[in-house]
């Protein structure tokens, strides 16, 4: 059970479950919502809020970045139309629209809660391996592999290629889509990308963080890592030291120490540096290596934060989303022209030391082109939007970033600094000499404290 954590899932009632689910639902709470079951891991949270056009049921947490009631604001949607309205949640959530035997599924901007489902089945899950424990589905005999080659072997970030999981026929929700059974369908963007200004950014940032914030406070422990970069830096400057820090030792450079020591000085913060290497692999980092898909093998890093912060009440906040902000510098200097075929190229430039094989190209354009399907990215461009902007937030973050935070669980929740929509389109909107650089989310530390803003950063 602990490799399903903060988890769920959802089918309709005529959906018959199989495989090992009869063993495990005794350890899951029961949740009937119109024609659909829902079970839920005991320390998940859920709402439910009625609607005239059925349920609106939110997995996980959610807030109003306007700092409107949740519920109120969920009980105002458009039912045909409830895409806009939830620009304004932020957190780590699934929502789910329900009524009678339909379902739509989406979840939150960076898509850090996520959301498994297979085509021909009317059934979601929080874990890939959740819903193939339910349905009965194998493992994929083809993933596993790929995942064996030594080009896999040799990559420096370990994540399949597009939304695959390594069960057969499971995919990942890619963001800003939603599911409904049928099929998957894009619902942001809508309209042209608007041109941005650095104060349109600066306002954007300190509205996010001023409901970001007391929500976090509100509900728990909030802990940062502590590095010489400035994501991290920039996620925890609005809390002035009200903080818990820490700093995995390993990989650190040499040069981030003095830095690390700085800033906890500066903010009186209590901070603990974490070596992975004195913790041993034992039930928590096996637990972790399925809750995050099973793509990494197992952790010690994870050991240690269970033992440091695995309280009830502690959260773990990456800096992630910062580098959806600012740009990722490897995506930006690519200038090809963005189609299924170029993601194998940009997804492999992670590997080293290896050459790519006849065999792997197929498995990677195959994935890529369901991938690019699944997705909705025909006329992508048509927005305005950098393509490939969207396609580092949607794989890299919305299947990696958000793998890595199901795979901190078993040890402490997980959520990302940066997850908000319109925050990423004040981003987007701003030209390039502004918004490529690690100066940007300096002048949003700056907001907070300048001392904070002139200690270096790598």
């Amino acid at each position: 059970m602990l490799q399903y954590r903060y988890g769920f899932l959802c089918h309709h009632k005529a959906e018959a479950m199989a495989g090992t689910w009869p063993e495990l639902s005794d350890s899951f709470v029961r949740q009937d919502v119109q024609d659909f079951v829902i079970w839920l891991h005991p320390e998940a949270r859920v709402e439910v809020v009625a609607h005239a056009g059925g349920d609106i049921v939110v997995l996980g947490d959610a807030y109003c970045h306007s700092g409107m009631d949740l519920k109120s604001r969920l009980a105002g949607l458009d039912w045909s139309d409830p895409w806009p309205g939830i620009d304004d949640l932020g957190g780590r959530f699934a929502i789910l629209f329900l009524s009678g035997p339909s379902i739509r599924v989406a979840n939150d901007p960076f898509g850090s809660r996520m959301v498994f489902y297979t085509p021909d089945r009317t059934a979601i899950a929080s874990h890939a391996a959740l819903l193939a424990a339910a349905l009965g589905t194998e493992k994929s005999e083809r993933v596993a592999a790929f995942m064996a080659s030594a080009e896999y072997k040799s990559r420096t970030v370990g994540y399949l290629p597009g939304d695959l999981t390594i069960f057969s026929n499971v995919f990942a929700l890619v963001p800003n889509n939603y599911w409904d059974g049928r099929g998957t369908h894009r619902y942001w963007p809508r309209g042209p990308m608007a041109s941005t200004s650095k104060k349109d950014f600066l306002s954007a940032s300190k509205a996010y963080f001023d409901a970001f914030h007391p929500f976090i406070r509100s509900r728990y422990k909030p802990v940062f890592g502590i590095t010489g970069g400035i994501d991290s830096r920039a996620g925890f400057a609005p809390f002035a030291g009200d903080f818990l820090g820490m700093t995995w030792v390993r990989p650190l450079k040499d040069e981030e120490r003095p830095i690390v020591s700085e800033i906890v000085s500066k903010l009186e913060v209590k901070h603990v540096w974490i070596d992975p290497a004195q913790h041993r692999l034992g039930e928590i980092s096996s637990a972790a290596g399925q809750a995050g898909g099973g793509m990494r093998g197992r952790r010690a890093y994870v050991e240690a934060m269970a033992k440091e912060y695995g309280d009830a009440n502690g959260v773990f906040i990456r800096g992630y989303g910062g580098e959806i902000l600012r740009g990722f510098p490897i995506y930006q200097r690519r200038n090809n022209v963005f189609s299924h075929t170029a993601m194998t190229y940009t997804y492999s430039t992670s590997m080293r030391g290896t050459e790519k094989g006849k065999d792997y190209l197929a498995f990677c354009h195959e994935a890529f082109e369901g991938f690019w399907g699944r997705a909705n990215y025909d006329g992508i461009d048509r927005f305005g939007y950098k393509a490939w902007d969207l396609f580092y937030w949607e794989h890299r973050m919305g299947m990696w970033g958000a793998s890595m935070l199901s795979e901190m669980d078993p040890a402490v929740y997980s959520m990302v600094a940066f997850n908000s929509r319109p925050l990423y389109e004040a981003g987007f909107g701003l030209q390039d000499n502004e918004r490529l650089t690690k100066e940007l989310l300096n002048d949003v530390v700056r907001i907070y404290s300048r001392e904070l803003a002139d200690i270096p950063h790598t």
